[in-house]
């Protein structure tokens, strides 16, 4: 059991572009090392493959959750741990912010 939080929480959506042959757990993995501990849950909101996508591409699309269980997080603050989560990912997968 756990106890739920008194500070509100902040919802991001991303979505990239990738390879049919990426993994959508892979994506959630990097997602998870890049954002830090203040990310609570990142879920798949919609996969998405046609045009105006190759072939051999699909769009996933994630919601990024973050939360303190001390504090209120700053907006400033939450979208800086989103930038820096969307740069390592794009980076280390290679793939392209939608």
């Amino acid at each position: 059991f756990q106890a739920l939080s008194s500070f509100p929480g902040v919802e991001k959506d991303m979505a990239y572009v990738v390879p049919k042959t990426t993994a959508a757990a892979d994506v959630v993995r990097e997602i998870r090392k890049a954002a830090g501990p203040l990310l609570k849950d990142v879920s798949i909101v919609d996969l998405y493959e046609g045009a105006p996508l190759a072939e051999n591409q699909r769009s996933l699309s994630f919601r990024l959750q973050f939360a303190s269980p001390e504090r209120t997080l700053a907006d400033e603050e939450v979208l800086t741990l989103f930038n820096q989560t969307i740069a390592a990912v794009t980076k280390r997968l290679n793939i392209q912010l939608r």
